[in-house]
Formats: structure tokens, sequence, C-alpha cells
């Protein structure tokens, strides 16, 4: 069944709308704060949703002077500018944030269109080679609202919409929840990490005597916090001293370089050198898309790579104030190659995974690496490898080492068994969306084969 095709301005009329981000000359430097109302940028579009990171936020007073810019559910940002393809729909979550300078808006008009029907369409493979022909501009793509009226989408009845949009989101919707059980994860392993070996808090505990037997809980450092670390149990509460030394770190406890703890590992490879191999390579752009190595072949890979080594952790050597932090998949006899903006670590024995990986993800670790950037430009400034191993990391004590290897080495397996799910159901996604919106297979068929992979 070939679904009957309209344009994005027919599903938008008559209740809708599309419209440009408000002007440079309507948003100033200036209006910008440190919190408040959210503005939608195109850095913030990645893969089909908004995401926080890096977000701009503006006043309520300022987001209501730019009221028809406000976004609501159902909403669809597009990027105005450069990546062209780039689209979201607004969810619960975004109601209300500013569609931004950059961004193009368009509002279906939902008697005629469902807007997350109408996402899943602008996300083909078709769409995104349509918006990309006819963006305009020589040096950077550009949209603007006449080309985005005479985006082509395939527009059959409602319910059939409906059905469409809610078989898709199955998938969507699992994948978003692995992603935010991921965050809580990683956000109880920062705050142990944080606990254990920078605020000392079992430490401080012990010597205030403020901890009974029976409430022996690791204190994050605020008593209303959301995130609660692991319970410590008898054992691992005897591994504790009960004192600070005179530099202000617990009794016994030695100072570890990062040297100290895991190897810097410099092997590298020139994929090029064989052309018909594919290699899992882990570049800036696929970290920051979906954390998810490419599998390009070694003759489309142009210069030499950093060789990953098994048991290996990525750290990105650019601009340190956004933390890039990586554990690689699980070897899949593929070779594992890295950008070399990336340095790869292998922990020492007795150290573990789980510690480094805290470690380069703990803010004090990433403020001291901010401090020791080289080069003038703001885009390119780096940590030199030498000065980075030498670098004072941590106070602790290898039995500790071990215990807190044990406590968060299985939620550091959970999140790559996450991630390894949302990636399974993504590519499911991305397989029956062309087929479901040109008519290919029908409703029934894909939420059958939606029900075997879960």
């Amino acid at each position: 069944m070939v679904w009957p095709i309209s344009s994005l301005a027919y599903a938008c009329d008559g209740g809708g709308k599309i419209q440009t981000g408000p002007f440079g000359s309507q948003l100033h430097k200036a209006d910008y704060i440190p919190t408040g109302i959210p503005v939608i940028m195109p850095t913030n579009i990645r893969d089909g949703r908004i995401v926080q990171d890096g977000i701009a936020y503006i006043s309520e007073e300022n987001a209501n002077r730019l009221l028809k810019h406000r976004v609501r559910i159902g909403d669809i940002v597009f990027s105005r500018r450069g990546e062209v393809d780039k689209c979201a729909v607004i969810t619960a979550r975004e109601e209300g944030w500013l569609c931004g300078t950059g961004c193009l808006l368009a509002r279906p008009n939902i008697t005629r269109a469902n807007p997350y029907f109408m996402g899943y369409s602008i996300n083909t493979v078709a769409s995104k080679t349509w918006l990309n022909q006819n963006a305009v501009g020589a040096t950077m793509p550009n949209l603007n609202t006449g080309i985005l009226k005479r985006l082509p989408v395939p527009l059959p009845e409602l319910s059939l919409q409906d059905r469409v949009a809610s078989v898709l989101s199955a998938l969507d919707d699992k994948i978003e929840l692995n992603r935010r059980m991921n965050e809580t994860l990683e956000a109880q392993a920062r705050a142990l990490f944080r606990d254990w070996f920078v605020d000392f808090g079992p430490v401080k505990a012990k010597m205030a005597n403020r901890i009974t037997a029976n409430t022996k809980q690791a204190d994050t450092g605020d008593a209303g916090a959301a995130i609660q670390a692991p319970y410590l149990s008898d054992e691992i509460w005897s591994l504790f001293p009960s004192t600070l030394d005179d530099d202000g770190k617990p009794e016994g406890w030695s100072d570890y370089r990062v040297e100290e703890l895991a190897d810097y590992r410099k092997g590298s490879v020139n994929p090029a050198n064989e052309p018909d191999v594919i290699f899992e390579h882990y570049s800036l752009p696929a970290y920051d898309t979906r954390e998810e190595p490419a599998l390009d072949f070694g003759a489309t890979i142009k210069s030499n790579k950093t060789l990953v080594p098994e048991g290996a952790i990525l750290l990105s050597k650019l601009n340190p104030e956004t933390p890039r932090v990586w554990i690689p998949d699980r070897p899949t006899g593929r070779t594992q190659v890295a950008s070399t903006e990336f340095l790869a670590f292998v922990p020492k024995q007795g150290v573990g995974t789980a510690l480094v990986y805290s470690l380069f993800n703990e803010t004090t670790f990433r403020q001291t690496l901010a401090g020791m950037v080289t080069g003038t430009s703001k885009s390119h400034q780096r940590i030199l490898p030498g000065a980075l191993i030498k670098m004072a990391a941590l106070s602790g004590a290898p039995q500790l080492f071990g215990a807190f290897e044990n406590l968060v080495a299985p939620m550091l397996s959970q999140i790559l068994a996450n991630r390894y799910q949302s990636r399974t159901l993504a590519q499911t996604r991305d397989l029956l969306l062309p087929k479901l919106m040109s008519g290919e297979i029908r409703v029934a068929q894909a939420a059958r084969e939606i029900e075997a992979v879960f």
C-alpha cells in the first residue's frame, strides 16, 4: 500500500504553523544567563531528540517577550543551518522552552497530522536527503520556511498515523528508559567515588561517630540528594580509617598519579593499509551523537588512529571542559581504533576499570584538566599526555580500590548492556522506518518484529 504524499505546509495548515526562530537582534549575548528557560539551538538537536548538554538559558521575562517562539508538546524543531537534516519532536520535558536562533519550528495541525508520525517520517533517509539537496548557501547549507513548507511528507489517514507512531514509539520509549537508567547509574558511581576519594565521607563519619552499625550509608555530601550511594557493608566499613593525617587525607592512604593507576597506551595503526577491512571506529562525532562507534572501511579512514587495547578506557584530550570518557564495547573480532584525540588507558592490576572511569569523570579531576590545556583557540584546547600522566589523581588505598570495583563494576556492566540494547532497538527502528513510511510493510507486521526484539 503506497501512502499519499503531501507537504509539510499542508500538514501544518489550518491550526499549525511553520516559522523561523528569533532573529539575532531579538536575542543578545547579554540575555543568556546561568539558569532559567532553556533555549534550543542546533547543537541541542541530536539523534532525533533534544539534549540538554551545553544548553543556553534566558530569563522568564525574555522568554515571554518571545512568546511565539516557546515550544509546545508535538512541535518539531529543525536545525536551520549546518546539519539541516536534524530535527526533534518536543516532548513534555521541553514544553515551554524556547526555539532558539538557528532553528525552525513546525507545529502540525493535529487534526491532519500526528506530530510523532511527522517526526519519524522526517527522520527517514529520503527526507534527510531532500533537506540537504534543497538547502541553500554556498559555504554552509541553510533552510528557510519556504523550503520547509515544500518538504514532502507521507500523510495517510490519521488513525494509521497514530498506529505507526505508537509502534515506533515503543522502541524509542525503551531507548529513553535505558538512557535515564544509565544517567542514574552513572550518577550513583560518581557519588560513591566522590564520597570515598574526594570528600572522605566514611572517614569523616567515623571521626564524628555519626553512623551506627545499622545506618552505614555513604554520605554524598547532601542530606537531601536524590542519588544515594550504595550501602556499606561491615567489611567495607572496616577498610576506612577513622582519622585524617596532617595533610588532611585519611591516615595510611597514599597519593597516586595517573600513571600509577593506569598505563597510557600509544600504539597506532593506519586503517588505510587494510582498505577492505571494517574497523570499529571511536571518533569524537560518534561519541557526541550516540556514544556508538562507527563501522568504517579502512579505505575511508584517512589517517593513523590509536589502537584500542582490550580493557581500555578512552579519555578525550580535546577541550576537557566537555567530558568525553568512553568504555569501548566488548571485543567482537573487529579491530577497534580511536581518534588520536582520545588517549587510551588500561587500568593497572588491582585498580580496575570502574575506578579509572569514575576518576576521569570526577568534577575536581576535570577542573584540574581544564587548567592544564595548551592552545589559544577555545575550540582546540588540548591536554598534553605527558603532563596528564604525571598529574596527582587521588588519595586512596589498594584494598579500597578492590571494594570500589566490586560495587561499581556491575553498574558499568549494566550501562554497557543498556547501550547495546538501545543500539539494537535503534537499528530495528531505523530498518522498519522506511518500510513503514513507504507502505512496504503493514503496522501489524512491524509490531510483531518489534515484539521479537524485546
